[in-house]
C-alpha cells in the first residue's frame, strides 16, 4: 500500500527539518505546518526574515529539495525534481 500524503508529508518535512539545520537556519523557522487535504506545507518564520534575503533564499533551498509543495511569502514552490517534470509551456 503507497504511503498517504500524511506520512509522507511528516517524512518530507523531517527532512526538510534535517536540512534546515545543515544550513544553519534552523533556528529561524518558529513552525512548521502540513496541510493534508491540500498537501502543502507553510512556515512561520522569525519576523527577522525578509523575502529573498540570503536566510530565506537557504530556507527555500532546503524546502525546495526536501518538500513537494510548500507556501513561502504566499509563493507556492514545489521540489526540485517535481519542476524538472513541468512540461514546457505549461505552469505549474
Amino acid at each position: 500500500m503507497p504511503p498517504s500524503h500524511e506520512k509522507s508529508g511528516l517524512v518530507e518535512m523531517l527532512e526538510f527539518t534535517e536540512q534546515a539545520a545543515l544550513k544553519n537556519v534552523a533556528h529561524y523557522i518558529q513552525s512548521a505546518f502540513y496541510d493534508s487535504k491540500a498537501c502543502i506545507c507553510s512556515f512561520e518564520l522569525d519576523s527577522s526574515i525578509k523575502e529573498g534575503d540570503s536566510v530565506c533564499q537557504e530556507i527555500e533551498d532546503a524546502a525546495r529539495s526536501t518538500i513537494s509543495q510548500f507556501e513561502l511569502f504566499g509563493i507556492v514552490g514545489h521540489r526540485y525534481d517535481l519542476e524538472m517534470n513541468i512540461p514546457e509551456g505549461q505552469d505549474a
